[in-house]
C-alpha cells in the first residue's frame, strides 16, 4: 500500500515499530515515526493495574 501510493505521487507517512521495518526503509515513505508496541519498562501498580515507567 505505502508503494503504491508513494509511487502515484501520494506523500506517505508512516507509524513503524521499529526504525528498520520495510516500511521504514522505504524510500516512498516521506516521514518515519517509531512507536513501539511493547513496552520497554513496566511495573504492576495497585489493584493488580499496570503502570508504564
Amino acid at each position: 500500500m505505502l508503494r503504491t501510493l508513494g509511487r502515484r505521487g501520494v506523500t506517505v507517512h508512516a507509524m513503524v515499530e521499529d526504525r528498520f521495518t520495510p516500511a521504514a526503509l522505504s524510500r516512498y515513505t516521506a516521514r518515519r515515526f517509531v512507536r513501539p508496541t511493547t513496552p520497554r519498562c513496566w511495573r504492576p501498580g495497585g489493584s493488580g493495574a499496570i503502570r508504564w515507567c
